[in-house]
């Protein structure tokens, strides 16, 4: 496994470096729901997740050394540039690897819950650059509680069997996240931002060229054109409201 850079890590969630950690939606097997279950707290309907996620499915450690200090610092990052506050934990994700998220709260005072597949987690650090490998599904995956808490979701899905503008949307914000990273650090690697969404396509998702072009509009959007977050926002779910599926 590669470890973790803690140094760039932390640097990057102190706002002097280039890397930090959060979580977000990756390659989940095809399902009606796309990257989002009803309720974490229980077994999840069989129409809407093919993934169960009963009470003692869910831990909050990782069980890796040093990986929780560190992402606890990263995830305040990751909230901050959202304007969000889900709760966060890990799962026991089989032999699939996959990370969703639920509008549900497991976590007290929390607003929605993130889960991340221990498998995946493990998957994406054995990569190079596997610290950003994991920011980017982490962005990602913020981005589907950003649009629960701002009311877009429904409009995005407004049927839950087909998800493919929210899961775009999802990736032009995770872009989008990127590109501000690149503007404070010019050696942010930004380009796995890309590299992991686009590997990761397939099922409601959409094809991997669908899903890099969503991460490179959202970079350009922050990058090139550098408008506000809550523009790109916008922006974003105006980009992928017109996006069809093939």
């Amino acid at each position: 496994m590669n470890p973790f850079n803690r140094r760039r890590l932390l640097k990057g969630v102190a706002g002097s470096g280039a890397y930090f950690l959060a979580c977000g939606c990756s390659q989940a097997q095809p399902t009606a729901a796309g990257c989002e279950v009803a309720d974490p707290r229980a077994l999840a309907d069989g129409n809407m997740s093919t993934f169960a996620f009963a009470a003692d499915n869910v831990v909050r450690k990782s069980g890796i050394e040093h990986l929780d200090d560190d992402l606890a610092f990263a995830l305040t990052t990751i909230r901050t540039a959202f304007s969000i506050d889900p709760g966060f934990a890990f799962y026991n994700d089989g032999q699939v690897g996959n990370a969703t998220v639920s509008k549900e709260s497991i976590v007290d005072g929390s607003k929605g819950t993130v889960l991340f597949g221990l498998k995946l987690l493990k998957d994406l650090l054995a990569k190079p650059d596997g610290d950003a490998a994991v920011v980017a599904v982490c962005a990602h995956e913020f981005a589907h509680i950003l649009a629960y808490d701002t009311g877009l979701h429904d409009q995005l899905v407004p049927n839950l069997s087909r998800p493919f503008r929210g899961e775009q949307h999802a990736d032009y914000l995770a872009g989008f996240f990127a590109g501000q990273r690149k503007l404070i650090h010019s050696d942010y690697p930004a380009i796995v931002f890309l590299q992991t969404l686009r590997s990761m396509a397939g099922g409601n998702h959409g094809t991997a060229e669908q899903r890099a072009e969503a991460v490179w509009t959202g970079f350009q959007a922050a990058h090139d054109e550098k408008i506000s977050f809550n523009e790109g926002i916008q922006k974003g779910f105006d980009w992928a409201m017109k996006r069809k599926e093939v």
